[in-house]
């Protein structure tokens, strides 16, 4: 399973990717990439889907709006193992 963060280097996203790449690895001892993206991105993506983001509609219909927490995150890639 690859699983990557895709987020804004120069929003201040770096310490909140890092935070949850950590905690995907301490609860699923996944390896977690963290990768640039574009600016205002902040995307989880699992084997080349995205599987939690900040923006759109992925962020309004599971996670209620606004950040993704990180039991939400670690829920919605053990979904996307099975």
């Amino acid at each position: 399973m690859d699983i990557s963060i895709r987020h804004c280097t120069s929003g201040g996203y770096g310490p909140r990717a890092a935070g949850l790449a950590a905690h995907i690895q301490d609860e699923l001892a996944i390896p977690v990439k963290l990768e640039r993206g574009s600016p205002g991105q902040f995307d989880v993506v699992v084997d080349g889907k995205v599987v939690a983001s900040r923006n759109g509609n992925l962020v309004r219909k599971i996670f209620g709006g606004g950040w993704p927490n990180h039991e939400a995150v670690v829920a919605a890639i053990e979904q996307a193992r099975s």
